[in-house]
């Protein structure tokens, strides 16, 4: 009896052990499910060398946080950031979803490109459209703010599986893309003084040399300047800005039209040759003025007309404008396309822009017309997050303005 009193606490302690041993792996997750959850765990690290392959591999939603070390924000957010990936990576609702993260200080020109204007910030990715969303938070709003945005594209109504069906139409939001650039073209014509009037400071200076050094970024605007450059002589010219003005459907008030309109008159047409004239002697005045005399004549018939060289000073000093101000970057557009000023655009004015944008400035022969509004028309959907039926101008910043440095114009013609 007395063995008995001293061996059996010692076995039933063992019994216990031994059953909580074997459930174990009836508690623990299949080994395919830990594996399938692990990339979503992983908040990884990427530079300007990997952004691009990393976050266009992404299966659904990618999200990166834009940090600095000198950022005292960014140091507080970034155990609370961390610790809901790890919560989120958990659940299945977000197994299509990539975590990701970028030191602003070593990567100026990527954040540049990527239009990161505070710290800490977070940007939204899908494969078919680029960025977006974006929005910073606190340390004491990450967490609810992070869930939230997550769950418009993720959740029971998420908008992600709608913009994958992008995927299946290429170049659909393209149109927008050269929409936007091209108001964004007669704007920095338009506001020329704004920008010089600003001086050439320091920081000025950097974020200039930053833009015009960016090959995605010449590369894109060379290939709008090709695009307006319509008999390809390497210049544009008042009858070419005539066709962009027109093809906008107007300046709102600013170069006077209307759809269709902005051209004809040789008062119009003079107005245009004055803008052009400015932009050229304001930013290549002094080199021609050092100019022989033997070249006095193609000076001369360079008159009124913007080469490429002259094209890229004008749009990098508005983009360098509108650096901090990256809620009025895409206002001409939006006004454009806003037709009775009721501030959403609907389908039908979305659609009759599109046509307007193939009749003047077909990129794709006799059917671009045709083409470019049934692209508006699946972009539209993709666009209206909230399926109201129009889109505000949250919505359309939201995505365009990632689109501008990461959409092929040479789709606009597919």
């Amino acid at each position: 009896k007395r063995l008995c009193r001293t061996i059996m606490p010692h076995a039933l302690v063992l019994a216990v052990v031994a059953l909580r041993l074997q459930a174990i792996p009836l508690l623990a997750p299949p080994a395919a499910s830990r594996a399938a959850a692990a990339p979503a765990l992983r908040l990884v690290e990427l530079d300007e060398s990997n952004f691009a392959a990393e976050v266009g591999a992404v299966p659904g939603l990618a999200v990166v946080e834009f940090y600095a070390p000198w950022c005292r924000t960014c140091r507080s957010v970034a155990p609370v950031f961390a610790r809901e990936v790890r919560r989120m990576g958990a659940e299945a609702r977000y197994e299509r979803v990539r975590f990701f993260k970028v030191n602003f200080k070593e990567n100026p020109r990527l954040a540049m490109r990527e239009r990161v204007f505070a710290l800490p910030a977070v940007h939204f990715y899908s494969p078919s459209l680029g960025r977006i969303n974006r929005f910073t938070f606190t340390r004491l709003t990450a967490a609810k703010r992070l869930r939230e945005e997550m769950d418009r594209y993720t959740g029971p109504r998420g908008h992600l599986e709608t913009l994958e069906t992008l995927r299946i139409t290429p170049g659909a939001v393209s149109p927008l893309v050269r929409f936007s650039l091209m108001a964004g073209f007669l704007r920095a014509l338009t506001h020329l003084e704004e920008y010089l009037a600003e001086g050439d400071d320091a920081n000025r200076a950097y974020l200039q040399r930053l833009v015009e050094s960016d090959p995605r970024r010449v590369g894109e605007l060379r290939d709008l300047f090709s695009l307006v450059d319509r008999n390809g002589d390497g210049r544009i010219d008042a009858s070419e800005l005539t066709a962009v003005a027109a093809a906008v459907g107007g300046m709102g008030g600013d170069m006077g039209g209307g759809e269709g309109g902005g051209g004809g008159g040789d008062g119009v047409d003079d107005f245009y040759v004055t803008l052009l004239e400015h932009a050229r002697t304001s930013f290549a005045g002094e080199a021609e003025e050092g100019e022989a005399e033997g070249e006095a004549g193609e000076a001369e018939a360079g008159s009124g007309s913007l080469d490429f060289a002259t094209f890229v000073r004008l749009m990098s000093s508005k983009a360098v404008s509108e650096y901090k101000a990256p809620e009025a970057e895409l206002r001409p557009a939006f006004a454009a396309l806003d037709v009775n000023g009721d501030g959403v655009i609907s389908r039908d004015e979305m659609l009759r822009a599109m046509e307007c944008v193939g009749r003047n400035l077909p990129a794709g022969g006799s059917r671009d017309e045709e083409s470019l509004a049934r692209k508006a028309a699946v972009a539209f959907d993709a666009l209206d997050v909230d399926k109201s039926g129009t889109l505000d101008y949250e919505e359309f910043v939201a995505v365009l303005s990632g689109l501008r440095h990461t959409d092929p114009l040479e789709a606009l013609s597919e």
